[in-house]
């Protein structure tokens, strides 16, 4: 356990320098992260039976056909907002956003980035890998991959200090 949250202390500050000197990670920050690492190895888990252990009240129907679930069961995401979406094809995502708060803008990114491998790359089934042709100086995009499926993407946009989560098969 310590081993691995001294892991996540290094990416965490390795994230925190740079984009946001502002943004000052302690060890109860680090610990956060690494709920929010757990938080997205059940949700990948939760894909396969379409969210249904977290989707909660319906929000909104589009004409298209696509329905918004509240989420229940998430709050250790930390996320500033979080949905359910499911496609008019059937298509399900679980979307989070977080936004303005650098801090936690940095725990989110790290616990995608490198929480998610540290907790279980053990058999090397999970790979992140950045998207070097989409991603600019402002905007980084990457992209988790389960036994060579892609399964999620994390999007941050450092110059607006927001980032998306998405889980959902992409």
């Amino acid at each position: 356990m310590k081993k691995i949250i001294s892991s996540l202390v290094a990416i965490s500050l390795f994230c925190a320098f740079h984009f946001s000197a502002a943004a000052q990670i302690n060890e109860a920050d680090t610990k956060a992260s690494l709920e929010i690492s757990r938080g997205i190895i059940k949700l990948i888990s939760a894909l396969a039976k379409d969210f249904e252990a977290v989707k909660g009240d319906t929000l909104t129907k589009t004409a298209d056909g696509t329905t918004v679930f509240s989420v229940n069961g998430a709050d250790g995401m930390l996320a500033t907002n979080q949905y359910v979406m499911v496609k008019s094809g059937g298509a399900v995502y679980y979307i989070a956003n977080y936004s303005g708060d650098s801090k936690l803008l940095t725990m989110s990114f790290a616990a995608f980035t490198g929480g998610v491998t540290t907790l279980t790359n053990a058999d090397g089934n999970f790979t992140i890998t950045q998207d070097k042709e989409k991603s600019t100086s402002d905007k980084l995009i990457y992209y988790m991959s389960v036994k060579g499926t892609r399964v999620g993407s994390y999007t941050m946009e450092s110059n607006k200090n927001e980032g998306t989560l998405i889980i959902g098969f992409l």
